[in-house]
């Protein structure tokens, strides 16, 4: 049996008492919602049922939903479709849905846009993919991708010489978590320094020495040989070294085209 309290549409408030601990509220005599001796409450079922603790349960043979409405939005939904189990969290909005823990936002999915926000990214990002932190947050989980980033830098002469390079495009990098993959495309002008080739302007400072030694090649080059670059630990630019393991000096690159690919690791 069940305590019920129900509107009826011939007899107004209706009421019937027993001793079973549960209650049932009813319109036109149809049970609407029910709580239990747990404290359990049904909306559409009269047997709310959960495999750990206890809760609010709605059922519906098609749809089951659960809206949050503010103001003059539309709402927020959480939802279950009968006819395959597919679960969903609708901001039927053009409003950002936000997830936080401990009071504070954590990311989000942007409004207009399928981007996942990460608390600290581009609140305004549109395409799709997933907006990182402009500052990169490390995490401590050697599995876990903190850092993705696209962008470009202006290659600078770090020989010491003054030279005054000539970018034939725009150099560009990708960084993913600590790897940064960057490339460039300079013409040497004519000098009689003998310096070693060396590239500053580097998006990103190398690691230290533990994080060992990187570099990569021309991928094009009016040079006679294909010559090699070396980022070295701890710094912002790379040099140029012959297939010997000579240094590649600014007097034999004058006036010659170098497009350069790269890669080393960060800080």
């Amino acid at each position: 049996m069940t305590t019920t309290i129900n509107a009826s549409t011939s007899a107004g408030l209706v009421q019937t008492a027993d001793t079973s601990g549960v209650l049932a509220l009813q319109t036109a005599g149809t049970t609407a919602v029910t709580i239990d001796a747990s404290q359990n409450v049904g909306v559409g079922t009269a047997t709310p049922t959960f495999s750990l603790g206890g809760g609010i349960q709605v059922k519906n043979s098609t749809f089951s939903n659960v809206r949050v409405t503010s103001g003059a939005f539309t709402g927020v939904d959480f939802a279950q479709y009968g006819a395959d189990g597919n679960g969903y969290l609708y901001n039927r909005d053009n409003c950002a849905l936000i997830f936080g823990t401990n009071n504070t936002e954590r990311m989000r999915v942007n409004s207009g846009a399928p981007v996942l926000c990460l608390a600290g990214g581009n609140q305004n990002a549109t395409g799709t993919g997933i907006a990182f932190p402009a500052t990169q947050s490390a995490s401590s989980d050697a599995n876990t991708l903190d850092d993705y980033e696209e962008g470009t830098w202006t290659p600078t002469d770090a020989s010491g010489a003054g030279l005054s390079l000539t970018v034939n495009t725009t150099s560009n990098y990708v960084k993913i978590g600590s790897m940064v993959y960057a490339c460039c495309s300079i013409t040497f002008p004519v000098t009689a320094n003998a310096a070693q080739v060396s590239i500053g302007g580097l998006p990103f400072t190398s690691g230290g020495s533990g994080s060992g030694f990187w570099g990569g090649a021309t991928r094009y080059t009016t040079f006679s040989q294909i010559t090699m670059v070396a980022v070295a630990p701890s710094s912002a630019s790379f040099q140029g070294y012959l297939p010997s393991g000579a240094a590649l000096t600014n007097t034999q690159a004058g006036t010659l085209r170098f497009d350069f690919a790269f890669s080393y690791r960060v800080a």
